[in-house]
């Protein structure tokens, strides 16, 4: 198992699973600038957080992410 919804319970066995089910709000960065949290929107309303160590470089690199400034 990839995660879990700590509200609704809904378990995610891969990556892909939990992105297709879930809206991409922010992230967090360190202060060298490097990525070091995410966080999405799940369908059923809660926000879940997770180290991006905790996806695949592969999909580090295919997320795009617009900062306005």
């Amino acid at each position: 198992m990839f995660k879990k919804c700590s509200m609704c319970n809904k378990e995610f066995d891969t990556v892909e699973d939990f992105l297709s089910d879930s809206t991409f709000l922010g992230y967090q960065e360190d202060i060298d600038g490097e990525l070091r949290f995410m966080i999405f929107n799940h369908t059923c309303g809660t926000s879940l957080m997770f180290f991006t160590d905790d996806i695949e470089e592969s999909y580090k690199q295919n997320i795009n992410i617009d900062i306005e400034t």
